[in-house]
């Protein structure tokens, strides 16, 4: 009896999370980006945190800071950064898809594994695109080669849909995340994450990883 019993608690939680995958994906084919929805992913993490928040730390550090999104979808997250901050922010817009956004000072539209990523960036940041793009240590190997000193970046990244791979994650990209996470370090830059999992019949399966990297 305790076995159905268990079984049909772990049924439920797969079934609640599945509801919350498919709420994500629908997110993710939107293209409409803003700092509400960006910060909404931030705050999961820390109530205090907000793109502006990092913004201005980068801020207290440089008169002029640049700050890229990649995945930027319609852009609307840069746009609204670009009004707030103004001259003080240069903002990058990288995306795979064309997108049609004059108010911002960088687009570029490309696979982001088959290009060089700017210099100098003092801010990357992405929610809803890591797991489409490719090797997520080719990845941060790029973005630690873009950033400035003192740069950080924010990654939210989906490792499973329940039981399965989101994307072109693998698992080879989880146990590096993990890796990386144990560490404290990769290559030049402090790393910092949180994991998101669930229980699947006793065993830990990894949904989500939250990723700080600063460099150093």
């Amino acid at each position: 009896m305790n076995s159905i019993k268990n079984k049909s608690i772990e049924n439920n939680s797969l079934n609640e999370l599945s509801e919350k995958n498919n709420s994500l994906k629908n997110e993710l084919l939107e293209k409409e980006n803003s700092l509400k929805k960006y910060n909404l992913f931030l705050q999961r993490i820390s109530p205090s945190l907000s793109i502006e928040l990092l913004a201005e730390i980068q801020l207290k550090k440089n008169k002029k800071i640049k700050v890229m999104d990649l995945g930027c979808g319609n852009a609307g997250a840069l746009k609204e950064l670009k009004k707030k901050f103004k001259e003080k922010i240069h903002c990058i817009g990288l995306d795979a898809v064309e997108f049609n956004e004059k108010e911002i000072d960088e687009k570029i539209i490309a696979d982001a594994m088959k290009i060089k990523f700017p210099k100098e960036i003092d801010l990357i940041f992405s929610f809803r695109t890591i797991h489409l793009i490719g090797s997520v240590k080719e990845l941060l190997n790029k973005t630690t080669v873009s950033l400035s000193s003192g740069g950080a970046a924010v990654y939210s990244i989906r490792i499973r849909n329940n039981l399965n791979f989101e994307g072109k994650i693998t698992e080879l990209d989880e146990l590096f995340l993990k890796k990386i996470i144990a560490e404290k370090h990769f290559n030049d830059c402090e790393v910092k994450g949180e994991i998101v999992s669930i229980n699947v019949e006793v065993t830990p399966l990894i949904q989500g990883i939250n990723l700080f990297l600063k460099k150093n």
